[in-house]
């Protein structure tokens, strides 16, 4: 409606006159509120802007503020669609959005039509009541279709058997027996060692965790069993099955209190269990390091002087032969 009072005032603006607002008319104010056949009235393209009294409903710019516009005044004033709603209410099915971008009624889309993604979002299509948006592939980047959840949809595909057929990528074969050459069917999650993540968003299957070594976005990772910390003390980081095996002393060290500063996981060497070697943590265990005492033959300590073990680290050890192995190396 404000949509309306704009462009009626627009011959107003073009004169250099503004459409401030003035005192409402009383006469039309109490016609207005004694009007009981407004809703039986209707404009016509003809009667855009004006006030006629003699109507039983108003279709200018004034009308609403005085509360007597035509019901129809948007759609032949302003040409708003004759579909146009505020929420689903307003409609028979659902209140989404045209290409224009207003607000209209729309019907819902059903089994097999499209339905909501990131190129169709769903106030533009939305699945009937009962109906699932199935999506080929879990970005969203494309628009889904509209599915009955208990239609069943396609057969899972058939995996193993004699021929040894794989399942596609992020899924896993169920066999129906452990008998050599056994089939089964393709199912959703990615097994042991099998591909995670990527574009894909591939999914392991429950209590494996998709271990990724690439900071990139998108980058993909294989599905394997977690580490977790183990021994009495939680010193060991070992896959989870071995966890309960490992056996440790009870011992609480100080350094102990550095695991706070690292995570348990697939760190190792080949993706082998392994605490993450994060700055804070190697820092923190630093602190906790004893220091080493030189070698009774090392020149540490002994610059120009004697080591305890005999030999020297002064300036003329060279011309007898006398000097310390490392010399050179810590006094030059």
């Amino acid at each position: 409606m404000k949509h309306l009072k704009l462009l009626l005032c627009l011959p107003a603006l073009l004169a250099l006159s503004a459409c401030d607002e003035a005192p409402l008319d009383e006469t039309r104010l109490a016609a207005a509120a004694a009007n009981e056949d407004r809703a039986a009235g209707s404009c016509s393209p003809d009667a855009c802007g004006d006030y006629i009294p003699a109507n039983s409903c108003q279709c200018d710019a004034a009308c609403v503020d005085y509360g007597d516009c035509c019901d129809d005044v948007d759609a032949v004033c302003n040409d708003a669609p004759a579909d146009e709603c505020q929420s689903n209410e307003d409609c028979p099915e659902f209140c989404g959005w045209n290409d224009d971008n207003l607000r209209v009624c729309k019907p819902w889309a059903q089994v097999g039509e499209s339905c909501e993604g990131f190129v169709l979002p769903a106030f533009r299509a939305t699945c009937a009541p009962g109906l699932e948006c199935e999506f080929s592939e879990p970005t969203f980047d494309v628009p889904g279709v509209c599915v009955d959840p208990d239609d069943g949809g396609e057969e899972p595909a058939f995996c193993g058997g004699i021929a040894a057929i794989q399942c596609p990528l992020g899924e896993h074969c169920e066999l129906d027996g452990n008998y050599p050459d056994a089939g089964g069917t393709c199912n959703p999650g990615s097994a042991q060692g099998g591909v995670c993540g990527g574009i894909a968003g591939f999914t392991c299957l429950d209590g494996l965790e998709c271990v990724i070594d690439s900071p990139f976005p998108d980058a993909d990772g294989l599905c394997m069993e977690p580490c977790i910390p183990a021994g009495c003390s939680g010193q060991v980081c070992a896959l989870e099955s071995e966890a309960p095996g490992v056996i440790t002393t009870c011992e609480v060290l100080p350094e102990y209190i550095c695991f706070g500063e690292t995570t348990c996981g697939h760190h190792g060497a080949d993706g082998a269990c392994g605490w993450d070697q994060t700055d804070a943590y190697l820092e923190c265990l630093s602190g906790f390091e004893e220091p080493v005492e030189p070698a009774a033959d090392s020149c540490e300590g002994h610059c120009d002087d004697q080591a305890e073990a005999g030999c020297y680290c002064d300036a003329v050890c060279e011309f007898w032969g006398d000097c310390c192995d490392d010399k050179v190396a810590v006094c030059g």
